[in-house]
């Protein structure tokens, strides 16, 4: 094969399957849309669109400092201009930019490579394998039809590790680059905009490689990467200088990007930390909830009213003392965590691939573990410490990436930038066993392969979290009963609390549903064994003793509305006069209908609803 034919060959091969990766992508989105589920959206998700429709009407984007990732509202605002407000229009866009990423990742693997000067391994083959690798993981292309920024910021991050390949191939003569002296700031300059895009996207990566980009090009390159970093820098804080502004002229003082980051440090350093997301006893679990929450819980512990950007460092001050004062805890709390990176588990983040791969048989075909993943790219890793002056950059990049996500807290979105990083390394070790292989060196390919193994069974053989879905199909039965699909919504509510029964919240979403399709008895088991253990749970004995009404025992549902009138929440306790009004009308008793609207306005005084009821039971 001559050397053109060859180099024909490899870019029909890259083609193909760059091709088939998009009509992946297209058909899942097809599918999607043709769900029971195409409207199922995240709290976040929710958040996001409804921020950038209203946006479309003349909102702002916020009205006070950034307490949320500003880039994605403002890309929904651009696709909903240009298309109209149709999800089907931002997943097929973000299904490009997914197809563009592994372009990308495809050009990084085969520069990188390059470098290596194999004798018997082609890099534009280790290129293929890289992309075909990234298709077959499955969240790489799901999170391509979520209303979320993930594949962005995955764009980002590859986009900004291909330029900064090139700078280095630019600087060092490893491989001529087009633009001769042009592009030696141009380049650089180009890479600082992307870090600052994706800042905007996602601050806890790219804020850290703002800083270590510019620091790599100085230790890498000496006096030749000043300038090179410079203009890095300059790119960066272009952009990143736009939200500092936006939150200066909001009253928030120096703020990088947004001001929620404290509270998301604190869930995954404090003394409660276990790895995942979980907020502080009380809190809401959805991002604009845990800010909010996170704001009033700081208020009250510090006795006066807080600026979002002072509580953000009021959570920053709480976890760095912390820290200081019990230094191996968090250390081994590090170690627990880059364990769960690298583990097998997806740690789903509410809306989960799990749930559409039986309504989109086309995520059936994408098969490759993460643990696979994550085994290769270890015994890689290991490997490039060999061949460390050619393969630093990827070791960098891969230490923020990782580390970004270490620092705070493990679940599969957060990792997934990550991914197309450790595709390479994953690469790199299959090319190098190959060319071990075939140079004979099969000592070295032996050694390489006790890694792999290693690896594989270390993060494989004990699992360091037990996923649990029940609030996933929680999630799933709430879009049901908003959808009025209640025999759908019967099954999710099912399933939450086969899941986890001791959940509270999964027995009476089961027996909320329940009771709506007639099936009292059964709704009664479960009413029953929720009082049992929390007769203080929100609205527990009000939705028990609605039941009781209605299955005639209204001795017993009058003694859960009693029960309820001494609930801390006034809420309730209006509810519970009201339903006892009413159990005393239904016995002829109208003055102690009256009396008890009366006890009502005692705790919501000139409420006109309850003074309107007062007025028809008072006339004659």
């Amino acid at each position: 094969m001559t050397r053109k034919s060859k180099s024909r060959y490899h870019r029909s091969i890259a083609a193909v399957l760059l091709l088939l990766a998009l009509l992946i992508k297209v058909v899942l989105v097809i599918e999607v849309e043709r769900s029971d589920i195409s409207g199922l959206l995240s709290v976040d998700s929710v958040f996001y669109k409804n921020l950038a429709v209203a946006m479309q009407s003349g909102a702002p984007l916020s009205s006070g400092p950034l307490t949320f990732n500003p880039f994605y509202p403002l890309f929904l605002f651009v696709v909903f201009k240009i298309f109209g407000s149709h999800l089907i229009a931002v997943r097929l866009v973000q299904a490009l930019v997914g197809t563009a990423s592994l372009i990308f990742l495809y050009l990084s693997t085969v520069r990188l490579f390059e470098r290596m000067r194999w004798k018997f391994v082609d890099p534009r083959s280790s290129g293929s394998i890289a992309v075909l690798f990234a298709i077959l993981y499955i969240n790489l292309t799901f999170y391509d039809v979520t209303i979320l920024a993930t594949s962005l910021v995955v764009f980002f991050l590859v986009l900004t590790f291909y330029l900064t390949l090139v700078t280095e191939d630019m600087i060092s003569g490893w491989k001529e680059v087009r633009g001769g002296r042009f592009s030696s700031l141009t380049l650089p300059f180009l890479a600082g905009v992307v870090v600052g895009l994706g800042a905007t996207a996602r601050p806890n990566i790219f804020l850290l490689l703002l800083l270590a980009l510019p620091a790599w090009f100085v230790l890498r390159f000496r006096r030749k990467g000043i300038r090179t970093a410079v203009a890095c820098l300059i790119g960066s804080l272009i952009i990143v200088s736009v939200p500092i502004a936006y939150n200066a002229s909001r009253g928030a003082g120096f703020v990088p990007v947004t001001a929620h980051g404290g509270i998301n440090l604190y869930i995954g350093n404090g003394p409660d930390a276990r790895g995942l997301f979980k907020p502080l006893e009380g809190m809401r679990w959805d991002m604009r909830g845990v800010v909010e929450d996170a704001k009033a819980f700081a208020e009250r512990r510090v006795g006066h009213p807080l600026s979002d950007a002072e509580s953000s460092r009021y959570w920053t001050a709480l976890t760095v003392d912390y820290v200081i004062h019990h230094p191996w805890t968090w250390a081994r709390l590090l170690l627990k965590k880059l364990y769960m990176f690298f583990s097998g588990v997806e740690v789903p983040d509410v809306i989960d691939s799990s749930l559409y791969i039986e309504r989109c048989p086309v995520l059936k075909l994408l098969f490759l573990p993460f643990s696979l993943i994550g085994a290769l790219a270890i015994a890689g890793i290991v490997l490039m410490f060999r061949r460390l002056r050619e393969s630093a950059s990827l070791l960098i990049f891969l230490a923020v990436s990782v580390g970004s996500v270490v620092l705070f807290f493990i679940n599969t979105r957060y990792r997934l930038p990550s991914v197309p990083l450790l595709v390479i390394a994953s690469v790199y070790f299959v090319s190098w066993l190959c060319e071990g292989y075939f140079s004979r060196r099969y000592r070295d390919v032996l050694i390489g392969l006790a890694i792999f193994l290693v690896a594989f069974f270390t993060i494989t053989t004990r699992k360091p979290i037990v996923v649990n879905r029940s609030a996933l199909y929680t999630f799933l039965g709430n879009y049901y009963m908003k959808e009025k699909e209640e025999a759908k919504a019967e099954k999710a509510f099912e399933v939450a609390y086969t899941l986890d029964p001791s959940r509270m919240e999964a027995r009476i979403n089961y027996a909320r549903v329940l009771t709506r399709r007639g099936k009292f008895d059964r709704a009664k088991m479960l009413y029953e064994s929720v009082f049992r253990r929390r007769p203080d749970f929100p609205n527990i004995t009000i939705e028990y003793g609605a039941l009781l009404e209605k299955m005639g025992d209204v001795e017993g549902a009058e003694r859960m509305y009693r029960i309820a009138l001494k609930s801390p929440r006034s809420r309730e306790r209006v509810v519970a006069c009201k339903l006892l009004s009413r159990l005393a009308l239904s016995r002829g008793s109208r003055d102690e209908a009256i009396m008890w609207i009366k006890e009502a306005l005692k705790i919501v005084p000139g409420d006109r609803g309850l003074v309107d009821i007062l007025n028809k039971l008072e006339m004659p």
